[in-house]
């Protein structure tokens, strides 16, 4: 009995060895095997900074080395330089200039400033800046809008050209619209012992094809175009400048192209080829602001040249206020 009992332990022994044997052996599939159903799936345990070995069903016969993850690189973009303060810093009003290219609603250091070399801007007076209704300066360290003309520094004076007409009627019907493309206004300064003519009169410009720049002052140098008949008995300024005081004794324009409706019909306006003087003169006093107007008259402005030819020969009058 003691011999049978013996014998059935170490047959016992004799198979967990052999079990636990076969628990160690790698699985192995023939070159030929496939699989009939869906893979196993790879489990991975992952910790950070780390990736442990995958966990796949089945046996492993070694242990796979943990790799440590490697960190990338991330993109370098240099740091973006800001100068000190904001866009709209300042220190003194020369620094503060417009925004915007066309009917600036705001003020910015010059810093900022646009190129505005190539930009066409309507020519109505609908921004707070249009037409010398407002202007940039600096108040308490930022660039500002100051409603009224800008500030002239002290001993200088400031000159504002406008234009103006009052109703017309011609001969053959009613002129509703006259179109000027006016793109230059200049004065010229007197020199030593030179008189002026200083009157309110009207007078027909002189034409001259003479270009000379010495002693011109440009204070208008971008075209405007401007409906004469829009302008009854009221004014729109078109530019001014800082000047020197002294005498001035004439103003010289300059019109590219014009247009004129009668009786709702359009017609091409001959206009002078050359520059328009007007022998008119003016004197300018430290810390003044003077508004020259060029009041054209229409009706002796325009003639009729042939049925539905018109040339333009300029009457005005130069107001002063």
């Amino acid at each position: 009995m003691v011999q049978r009992s013996a014998f059935m332990l170490l047959v016992c022994m004799a198979g967990v060895i052999i079990f636990c044997s076969g628990c160690t052996q790698p699985i192995t599939f023939p070159p030929s095997a496939h699989f009939t159903t869906t893979p196993p799936t790879m489990t991975y345990a992952i910790t950070l900074g780390t990736i442990t070995s995958p966990i796949i069903p089945g046996t492993v016969t070694a242990p796979i080395t943990p790799v440590t993850q490697t960190t990338m690189d991330t993109p370098f973009f240099p740091p973006v330089t800001t100068p000190s303060g904001t866009d709209l810093s300042c220190t003194e009003h020369s620094e503060c200039v417009p925004a915007q290219c066309c009917h600036p609603t705001s003020c910015v250091n010059i810093r900022y400033q646009l190129d505005c070399s190539n930009i066409a801007c309507t020519q109505v007076c609908e921004g707070p800046i249009d037409c010398g209704a407002g202007h940039c300066s600096c108040v308490n360290g930022t660039c500002r809008i100051i409603l009224g003309p800008g500030n002239t520094p002290a001993g200088q004076a400031t000159l504002k050209i406008a234009i103006k007409d009052a109703p017309k009627i011609k001969d053959g019907g009613t002129i509703t619209h006259l179109w000027l493309n006016i793109s230059e206004v200049s004065v010229h300064r007197a020199v030593a012992n030179q008189s002026i003519t200083e009157s309110d009169e009207e007078m027909t410009a002189t034409e001259s094809e003479d270009a000379d720049t010495a002693g011109w002052i440009t204070v208008v140098d971008e075209t405007h175009k401007i409906d004469l008949m829009q302008f009854v008995n009221v004014s729109r300024e078109i530019g001014q400048k800082t000047l020197d005081p002294g005498m001035y004794t004439q103003i010289r324009l300059k019109i590219d192209s014009g247009t004129i409706t009668v009786d709702t019909t359009d017609h091409d306006l001959s206009v002078p080829s050359g520059i328009l003087r007007l022998n008119r003169g003016f004197v300018l006093e430290p810390n003044e602001t003077r508004t020259l107007t060029l009041d054209f008259n229409v009706e002796k402005s325009v003639i009729r040249i042939g049925s539905d030819q018109y040339k333009l020969k300029p009457v005005i009058a130069v107001l002063t206020e």
